[in-house]
Order: structure tokens, then sequence, then C-alpha cells
């Protein structure tokens, strides 16, 4: 059997059912890695690259186990955390249970639920593949170089990340991220 002709290891009903469809060169490829690796992994780069973010597509239709979205690192260092993060999930780990360490060199970093609207708006990709379906999604929370996470005294600053489980309030960072994700018109709606 050839390379070629060999059976990919996360071929799913959803993946047979968007190949029956005519799809655009980048969602094919979503579907090929998808189905090859068990996920995608999408890169949402932006001006500044402590706003870009980072998520999974597929996680959960291969193993049942929450997407995942991180914001505010740099790509292959998302990329290298995601797959580490993915590989735990796979292999039964439950990232919402304490800190997970070596994700990301030698700090801890903590998984929580990301509320869904947070989903719709941050993660199309996800929303593509699953059709609007409502997926979990864990987000991939990261501390200082001194292991402090946001809210934690004397937290460097310099690696605040919004928390996109909770509500947001007008003029937190929250706040201000979802209004550069969105059309400038359309101001966020108030999450709980």
């Amino acid at each position: 059997m050839t390379e070629e002709n060999k059976p990919k290891p996360y071929v799913t009903i959803r993946t047979m059912l968007w190949r029956s469809r005519e799809l655009k060169p980048f969602f094919a490829e979503s579907i090929d890695t998808i189905e090859e690796y068990g996920c995608r992994i999408i890169y949402v780069a932006t001006e500044d690259p402590n706003d870009s973010w980072s998520y999974t597509t597929g996680v959960y239709e291969t193993c049942g186990k929450p997407e995942i979205i991180t914001v505010g690192l740099r790509m292959e260092t998302a990329k290298a955390a995601l797959n580490e993060a993915v590989r735990r999930l796979r292999q039964g780990v439950d990232l919402t249970q304490g800190l997970q360490t070596e994700v990301i060199g030698n700090v801890d970093v903590e998984f929580r639920a990301v509320d869904p609207r947070w989903r719709e708006h941050l993660m199309l990709h996800t929303e593509w593949f699953y059709e609007g379906r409502d997926v979990p999604v864990l987000q991939l929370i990261f501390p200082d170089l001194q292991n402090r996470f946001p809210g934690e005294p004397d937290f460097d600053e310099r690696f605040t990340q919004p928390i996109l489980s909770g509500g947001i309030k007008h003029g937190s960072m929250e706040y201000e991220f979802w209004k550069a994700q969105g059309a400038p018109d359309s101001p966020p709606p108030l999450l709980n």
C-alpha cells in the first residue's frame, strides 16, 4: 500500500460528509489535516502579536474532548502548546484539573472553559466545521515568567491576556479584544 493510499486514522462521519461537498482548497486542506492528525490548528495574526490567537478544530470530532484556544502566544509557541494539550487530552488527561506542567517551557498553564459566544466570535473555522453546533472549548492560560497568573500579586502585566470564560465589562481588556475582532460599529454583548 502506498503512502498516498494509506487510510487516515481520524476519518469520521463529519469529515466524510464534508468530502461529499465541493470545498474550496483551504477547507479541503483542513479536512485532510483533521483526518490525518485529528485536528487543525488555526493561527489568526493581528497587527499586535499579543492580540493574535490560535485554536484547534477537529479535536471534539475525533476524540470527544474540548477544542482549545489561546490568546497572545507567538505562532510556533501556540502551535506546540496546542499540540501538547491535544496529545494530553487524547491520553485521557483532564486539563481542567490543576495546573499543567511542560506545556510551554518551564512554566505551568491552566485551562478554563470558554463562553460559547467567544467561540462563535473568534473560532470561525471551528464554527464552520461543526456547522454552528455547540462544542466545548478550553482556553489555555499562561503565566508570566515567574509562574504568576493574571490576577495574582506581582503578575507581570506584559503577559496579560483576555480571559474568555466570564463576563466582560466596558473598558476591560476583554471588551477591547472583542471590539477589535468585530465590526467597529457593533459593541460586544455583555457576557454573563
